[in-house]
């Protein structure tokens, strides 16, 4: 008798706990996808410290300047960036035609998000190259930089940074550093980047 009770009242809880599952399953989210207008108003559902990567929601145009090995290249390319994460991160993406991965497109993507315990910008980057980079982000001297660790072009293993700069609406600049002694001292990148949005 005792086992039967026990089965019934598994069965119940089976049943409530897989119907308030289904119940859940069925809440549609909000889409974020376009959480900015042309003056990059955050979405207020985002926490606070994502807001200051808004400047770069929505899609660009990409004049970009690559020096590699004493040779310069220009190209065009192009970038995408939207909240994700019900709003809790902001993923972008960047397609480089015929940039520094040869022939074909170099393609690379980062999720950024706010670190709970310090309030910081932190992100993850992967590109079809294979490299892996773990980005921290901060406003310095009124510029937002990202400073990048991880594998870099051909396997270096150098620091990397990108400073965003000229922020408008409609525009910014970014350029990388780099660094050959841990954040000590920093170089010229190789790479400049002129950014001119295409729509919100």
């Amino acid at each position: 008798m005792k086992v039967g009770t026990k089965q019934v009242i598994g069965t119940v809880l089976w049943l409530l706990t897989a119907g308030a599952s289904q119940a859940q399953q069925v809440a549609v989210p909000p889409d974020l996808s376009v959480a900015t207008d042309k003056a990059n108003k955050p979405d207020m559902r985002a926490p606070e410290g994502l807001a200051e990567l808004a400047f770069m929601i929505g899609n660009w145009e990409l004049s970009t300047t690559f020096v590699i090995k004493g040779e310069t290249t220009h190209t065009k390319a192009r970038m995408q960036a939207w909240y994700t994460m019900g709003g809790f991160a902001v993923e972008r993406l960047q397609i480089h035609p015929n940039g520094n991965a040869g022939e074909g497109v170099f393609v690379s993507t980062e999720l950024f998000s706010v670190h709970p315990k310090t309030g910081e910008i932190v992100g993850v980057a992967q590109n079809n190259l294979g490299n892996r980079k773990f980005i921290e982000g901060k406003f310095i001297d009124g510029a937002f930089t990202t400073t990048v660790s991880g594998e870099m072009y051909e396997g270096a293993k150098i620091i990397n940074r990108f400073v965003y700069s000229d922020v408008t609406p409609d525009s910014f600049s970014m350029r990388a550093e780099a660094s050959d002694d841990e954040g000590l001292t920093w170089r010229d990148g190789g790479y400049h980047v002129r950014a001119v949005r295409t729509e919100p």
